[in-house]
């Protein structure tokens, strides 16, 4: 998808809405879109309606879930693939975003490897990019003038369909899903007993501090 996406914008330079693209930058853009897309819709389906999650006996902690490991998979070819991509672009080339990605991708592989936090994978890897998309528009409409002339009222309507999705996933949603996370002090509580075979740092109370809310903190069960 990339070199297609990258080939078409490379030979349409000038065209009405999008002149100026940068072809490595929008080759970027279309498939990372598409990925966040599926997990979006994916992640709320399972969030909404899958039986096994909603399951007041399911473990969050330690819990297998087929739906959880699909959207795992999927993040970790986001990753993988967005960032060799934004070290090589000088435009995608942003510190603060290279760092969470890489702090994501160290989580995904934490996860797949321990199979842990499925539960929560489900709402932090899928659910809350459902802003995502609506952000892409967003930022389209702003990057291309032409196209935000040429549509206004897709323009104004993807504004205001982000900030709602946006409090709603990012805000609203993620307070009570982060303090059903984290909101037991490890130091308190201990660890369960296979808790060992987890990484100090994703065990320690610190990590959420350290990487900020946007990526997983620690879950910790009574023994």
């Amino acid at each position: 998808m990339h070199a297609v996406v990258h080939r078409y914008f490379a030979r349409n330079k000038d065209s009405a809405y999008f002149r100026g693209a940068k072809a490595n930058v929008m080759a970027h853009y279309v498939p990372f879109l598409v990925c966040f897309v599926f997990q979006a819709v994916y992640g709320t389906y399972l969030w909404l309606g899958d039986e096994a999650l909603g399951d007041a006996a399911f473990d969050r902690t330690w819990g297998s879930h087929g739906g959880a490991k699909v959207i795992l998979v999927s993040m970790l070819a986001v990753q993988l693939y967005d960032i060799p991509v934004s070290l090589a672009v000088p435009d995608l080339r942003i510190l603060s975003f290279i760092l969470h990605h890489v702090a994501v991708l160290y989580l995904v592989l934490v996860e797949l490897r321990y199979g842990c936090l499925h539960y929560y994978a489900v709402y932090f890897l899928g659910v809350i990019e459902l802003s995502s998309p609506f952000l892409s528009l967003v930022d389209a409409f702003r990057d291309y003038p032409a196209l935000a002339r040429a549509y206004p009222r897709t323009n104004e309507c993807a504004r205001a369909a982000f900030i709602v999705a946006f409090f709603a996933v990012r805000v609203i949603g993620w307070i009570p899903v982060s303090v059903d996370l984290c909101g037991i002090p490890p130091l308190v509580l201990g660890y369960p007993k296979n808790s060992s075979k987890i990484p100090t740092a994703v065990k320690s109370n610190s990590f959420p501090t350290i990487l900020g809310p946007f990526v997983f903190a620690p879950r910790v069960l009574d023994d």
